[in-house]
């Protein structure tokens, strides 16, 4: 008895082909997979906003150490979200704030090249009813 093989030039080569394909898209996937085990979704790295109260301006886009925001408030309600950082220059802020996000507002700063220093550059928030409070 003979076995007649009905196959047409190149279709082994193309049959191959596709199956090596194949097996090396799935090694990929399972290989994929198993990497990713254990890992959990990047959080969202919080941001740091700048408020200079002499030289800031309330905008859509402010917040940024060139582009300051004017107010502690409008920063909070319009630019931070939770774990977010208020870097806030020297000068007195008569805002009465309410605070909806979980943020640190530093104070001490100077506007010009957002250097740090708690006595130099003293930041001290007024909310006339609450009270005077310096900010850390």
């Amino acid at each position: 008895m003979h076995t007649v093989e009905w196959t047409l030039p190149g279709q082994r080569w193309l049959v191959l082909n596709i199956g090596t394909a194949m097996g090396l898209a799935v090694l990929l996937v399972v290989a994929s997979l198993g990497a990713l085990r254990g890992v959990s979704p990047a959080l969202a790295h919080p941001n740091t906003w700048y408020v200079d109260g002499a030289g800031g301006s309330d905008t859509d886009l402010c917040g940024t150490s060139v582009a300051p925001c004017k107010t502690i408030l409008h920063t909070l309600n319009a630019r931070a979200s939770d774990g977010d950082t208020l870097r806030i220059a020297q000068g007195t802020y008569t805002e009465t704030l309410s605070v909806n996000v979980s943020v640190t507002l530093e104070g001490g700063y100077e506007p010009s090249g957002w250097t740090r220093d708690l006595e130099a550059y003293e930041t001290i928030r007024d909310g006339s009813a609450g009270g005077v409070m310096d900010l850390p």
